[in-house]
């Protein structure tokens, strides 16, 4: 069984979380906190597995929540939930340890699936966050740093996207339907990403995203 604590001041955003999670038979919601404060006090004493914590809060906020929990409770993976998808954000929680950042517009799918990769031993990321790394700026004015010749800095921002989907697993169709466009402009980007980063199928270009960490 998985163990969840989940904090975030917004008692609505907690319910709709765990009616979520308890719906997966191997995921169990053992507690929840309005403030940082409370949260922290709570994972002493449950010592859970997961803490999916809200970014903004009153008192300490979520970055200050995952350094906390990844200095006294090291094996407790972070997941962030946050309406912020750009710099500086993602950046400043992945420093702090966090294994997994959502936003908070994602599928509701994304927590669970975030869950089980992040107790796989791997990191989470929204597409859309993902993508902004990837093609966004730091600080407004610098680059992110990739991996030299890194041939997904050739896609635009939506082929990023679609990258992300395609190696989870999600079909065609559900791409559609997550990204507000027709299935024949998700069939369209796939065809022009595979040319651009020299893959013949979806098992290529999944290897290929293994190889850059992706």
């Amino acid at each position: 069984m998985i163990n969840v604590v989940i904090i975030d001041d917004h008692e609505l955003i907690r319910i709709a979380t765990a009616s979520l999670l308890e719906q997966q038979a191997d995921i169990s919601v053992i507690g929840d906190a309005a403030t940082g404060e409370e949260g922290l006090e709570l994972i002493k004493t449950l010592k859970p597995h997961i803490v999916i914590t809200d970014i903004s809060m009153p008192g300490i906020d979520g970055i200050e929540v995952t350094r906390k929990i990844k200095k006294s409770h090291k094996k407790v993976h972070v997941i962030v939930l946050s309406r912020f998808d750009n710099s500086p954000y993602p950046e400043k929680v992945l420093a702090a340890g966090a294994s997994g950042y959502i936003n908070k517009g994602a599928s509701p799918d994304s927590i669970t699936e975030a869950i089980y990769k992040v107790m796989a031993g791997e990191k989470y990321m929204s597409p859309d966050v993902a993508a902004n790394l990837i093609f966004g700026h730091v600080d407004g004015t610098k680059q992110i740093d990739t991996v030299r010749d890194n041939p997904f800095e050739k896609l635009t921002k939506r082929e990023f996207q679609i990258v992300k989907y395609l190696i989870d697993g999600i079909r065609p169709n559900d791409i559609a339907d997550l990204l507000d466009i027709s299935v024949k402009t998700v069939f369209t980007h796939r065809s022009r990403l595979h040319n651009k980063l020299g893959t013949k199928n979806d098992v290529e270009l999944t290897k290929l995203a293994n190889k850059y960490n992706l």
